[in-house]
């Protein structure tokens, strides 16, 4: 990892945030951690950054009696893995852009059955705006999973969490405790053992890709629900990946994924494979969206295609990158 550590010296501190079970979540960020690039509250939340440069307290903002906040739920890109700071993640970027308190509610490695269970277990008052920033992981988790259901998804930990239920053996199955570089959240890699159900190798997943949509469409559906019920306005962003965008690399964007691509073959679940749906992908998403009635918003756009530094892996973003999403998001909500 030096290579990465050398080029981004703020990955070193999400990799050292760690990871601690969460019932019904399965998981979720150490609570209480202090690095120069990142923080968490008591929960493991991201902290957030007000318009006057100050930690905005979710339980104090839960009990204004104006409402006044929005939420930005998602997974590791809410969170803002890549960001220098807790300021240059995008709800503390939107805080100062519009003059409102934005939560961060972003989830490392999070599928949109996940996103859903974090809104609806930390909500504790009206959100004025709650911006829904994903579609990543759906795929991404899919292809590295043995079958994707139609209710519960597919999550991060599967194969560990199903093990463990069903040896018969008396010893701890255990799941790797923190993240040893940025994309190992996605990868369902454990601790070696015997028994350990094994990534699918087909890299097919036509098979599971209606399980996908109808994920999606329900999670998205009780979220608008939520939304609906406190007067919220809500917004879908599909994030912006590299390979969908066919982005012109500059040099450290190249070295970056080049080093990526050499460490495993599952580096291709991002640089190929989410490739082959990408159209239909898209318009499947919006269509649901359409139905639904909530605004769908596409950040895989020209403006992405700049040969400015914006990635620091195919997935997440430098603080330019976030800066360039929230100014495309504003302008739509």
């Amino acid at each position: 990892m030096n290579l990465r550590y050398k080029i981004t010296p703020q990955i070193k501190d999400y990799d050292l945030i760690g990871e601690s079970f969460r019932p019904h979540l399965m998981r979720f960020d150490n609570p209480n951690k202090s690095f120069r690039s990142v923080s968490t509250n008591e929960h493991g939340f991201r902290n957030s950054i007000d318009m006057n440069g100050n930690v905005i307290d979710h339980s104090k903002i839960f009990l204004d009696p104006n409402n006044n906040f929005s939420i930005m739920l998602g997974s590791s890109s809410v969170f803002g893995v890549g960001a220098t700071s807790d300021a240059t993640s995008m709800p503390s970027l939107l805080s100062k852009l519009r003059s409102e308190n934005w939560l961060n509610f972003g989830g490392r490695a999070y599928n949109s059955t996940q996103e859903l269970l974090l809104l609806s277990l930390h909500l504790h008052a009206k959100p004025k705006k709650i911006i829904i920033f994903s579609g990543v992981n759906n795929l991404t988790l899919a292809y590295l999973s043995e079958k994707t259901s139609d209710i519960y998804n597919s999550f991060y930990g599967e194969s560990s969490f199903r093990n463990a239920l069903s040896t018969t053996q008396n010893k701890k199955i255990g799941v790797r405790r923190s993240f040893l570089n940025l994309m190992d959240e996605i990868y369902t890699k454990f601790r070696s053992h015997k028994n350990m159900a094994s990534t699918r190798t087909s890299k097919d997943i036509s098979r599971d890709y209606n399980n996908i949509l109808k994920c999606f469409q329900r999670d998205l559906f009780c979220a608008k629900a939520i939304a609906d019920g406190h007067g919220s306005q809500i917004t879908f962003v599909l994030q912006p990946l590299a390979t969908w965008i066919d982005k012109k690399l500059c040099n450290e964007e190249f070295r970056l994924f080049e080093f990526l691509d050499s460490l495993n073959n599952d580096w291709k679940v991002l640089s190929e494979y989410l490739g082959l749906w990408k159209d239909k992908y898209f318009e499947d998403l919006e269509r649901i969206c359409t139905k639904l009635g909530v605004p769908f918003i596409n950040l895989n756009c020209e403006e992405f295609r700049s040969s400015d530094w914006l990635f620091v892996d195919r997935v997440h973003l430098t603080d330019n990158g976030y800066k360039m999403a929230v100014n495309l998001i504003n302008d739509k909500i």
